[in-house]
């Protein structure tokens, strides 16, 4: 969505307005990142609702284990019939990024977390047993992957790929087509695609930076958004179908759980779906549940 919105928006201004993308946690983790936004030393941001729920706790319903479904949970949740953000579910959202001086400026499609290992042939939560995953900051992801059997590790994002290499880790938990983008794919062997944690993509833009543009700016900007997100819900799962194709043709086993071993995930991360679910809100996690079609 970031090319989208980088190459609408310069065209639209006629260059008058640049946009530069930092790669590869350039500007540091995820949280580090977001702070230098609510700074205004960098003016956007694009991070993970996991590791933002150190900072806006309401993201935590999302991640709840089989949580959400589809893809396309995102247009169900947060915008209208004009790709606008919009509605219930986005509006404490919004309140909750406004206090600490960011303003949403879309929210990807939903990205299910997978479990990339260095190891061959790990399929089911035996074989993972004792294995060191390497985790977000998340509390929820953290029990998720200790229910199956391994010990979660938190480290920053760039660190992941040497720990790899090193062995420090055996494998890390994310989105399958991520670790394909990230050159994971380099070092791991199986893919395990047990969609045990489920995240959005949350970008963000500094408050009085935004507020601050001209009119014509922020028309443009605004427009950008909506631009962005129109096209990654367009291109989502095709562009991820893609690297995940990439992973397999360079011998990677992208492992796709039976019926069988679904019940089994599910019902390991079952009691900490419900511990999770009482310290929320329960008129959140209704709502959330509402806006899903679930009961």
């Amino acid at each position: 969505p970031w090319i989208a919105f980088k190459e609408f928006v310069e065209k639209e201004s006629n260059g008058r307005i640049e946009v530069v993308i930092y790669t590869n946690a350039a500007m540091g983790g995820c949280l580090e990142s977001a702070e230098k936004v609510q700074m205004n030393i960098l003016q956007m941001h694009f991070g993970s609702s996991s590791n933002l729920t150190a900072l806006f706790p309401e993201l935590e319903v999302f991640e709840l284990p089989y949580m959400l479904d589809d893809t396309l949970d995102n247009v169900k949740l947060f915008y209208n019939d004009k790709s606008q953000l919009d509605g219930p579910v986005f509006a404490p959202l919004d309140k909750a990024f406004k206090a600490k001086g960011m303003k949403i400026a879309f929210i990807s499609p939903t990205s299910f977390r997978a479990i990339g290992m260095a190891a061959p042939n790990i399929h089911t939560p035996a074989q993972l047993k004792g294995s060191k995953v390497r985790s977000t900051a998340s509390r929820l992801e953290r029990a998720v992957l200790s229910d199956f059997g391994a010990n979660p590790v938190t480290m920053a994002f760039s660190e992941v790929y040497t720990a790899l290499q090193l062995k420090t880790i055996d494998g890390v938990g994310l989105g399958a087509a991520s670790m394909y983008t990230n050159k994971f794919h380099e070092i791991l062997k199986t893919v395990l695609m047990n969609k045990y944690n489920s995240f959005f993509m949350i970008a963000s833009i500094n408050n009085k930076f935004y507020d601050g543009l001209a009119p014509w700016a922020k028309d443009i900007v605004d427009r950008g958004f909506t631009h962005a997100i129109t096209t990654a819900n367009e291109q989502w799962d095709k562009v991820n179908g893609g690297h995940i194709q990439e992973m397999v043709k360079a011998g990677v086993d992208v492992y796709t759980p039976t019926e069988a071993e679904w019940a089994e995930w599910k019902k390991l991360a079952a009691g900490t779906a419900e511990e999770y679910s009482k310290k929320l809100d329960p008129a959140w996690v209704a709502l959330v549940k509402e806006k899903l079609g679930k009961k």
